[in-house]
């Protein structure tokens, strides 16, 4: 069964609303994602996010409820000096969001980011190309690391991008802005992943965590895809 990190079910598929699991990660050496954001919803659910400039972050549309945002946390449980805490403005949800397409959701924040070493944002494609088959990529966020063993520490791992044909046969619903990334050889992937969270290629952003199986391959919406339109909502 596919797991979504909405509350919908279709195909039969079973909803994917939980908590968040990297599943093969490792701790991250503290603040080295800077652009990381930890979404506290009112819904009770991990979700994360990232910086993509200082009064904006980056998520899935999925991620609903009332939201708070911290930045440059490692720990999310401890006070660090480095964490900022804000509110948000403003909710821009795709136009045409619905299960399995166009899973992105844009949080003006009610104040600008202080950019300093342990905040800081993340690049944007610099095209709508699609990511090349077999690119090595870098998913991060906190809750599981496995079923039963939970972490407060930002964890990551790495995984490699699929081809769309590939993709196709776990997932045969996808369209153009969904890319599907994990290990072929290993457990790893962002299965329960922190929701919302990039997936980074050589410090850019190219998905954001959106659903997947119990297994490898998860699904990310591709960030590409939807520039014109973050262009636009972000002016």
């Amino acid at each position: 069964s596919v797991f979504l990190r909405a509350p919908l079910q279709t195909f039969n598929l079973a909803s994917r609303a939980l908590q968040g699991r990297v599943v093969g990660g490792q701790a991250a050496i503290p603040h080295s994602r800077p652009y990381m954001a930890y979404l506290n919803v009112s819904s009770n659910m991990l979700r994360g996010g990232f910086l993509v400039a200082p009064q904006w972050v980056t998520t899935a549309a999925h991620c609903s409820g009332e939201i708070t945002v911290l930045l440059g946390a490692h720990n999310i449980t401890e006070m660090e000096e480095s964490q900022q805490l804000l509110g948000v403005e403003s909710y821009h949800v795709h136009p045409k969001y619905e299960m399995f397409s166009n899973d992105i959701l844009l949080l003006k924040l009610t104040a600008e980011a202080v950019l300093k070493k342990y905040v800081q944002t993340v690049s944007l494609p610099k095209t709508s190309s699609d990511v090349p088959t077999g690119t090595k990529c870098l998913v991060a966020g906190w809750g599981f690391v496995d079923n039963k063993q939970t972490t407060d520490k930002l964890c990551e791992t790495n995984v490699t991008i699929y081809s769309r044909q590939k993709c196709l046969q776990f997932y045969p619903f996808l369209d153009g802005g969904v890319i599907c990334a994990g290990s072929p050889h290993q457990l790893k992937d962002a299965s329960q992943g922190h929701s919302g969270g990039p997936l980074v290629r050589k410090g850019g952003a190219e998905g954001i965590v959106s659903f997947g199986n119990e297994f490898p391959p998860g699904a990310y919406a591709r960030v590409a895809n939807y520039l014109p339109w973050t262009r636009e909502v972000m002016g």
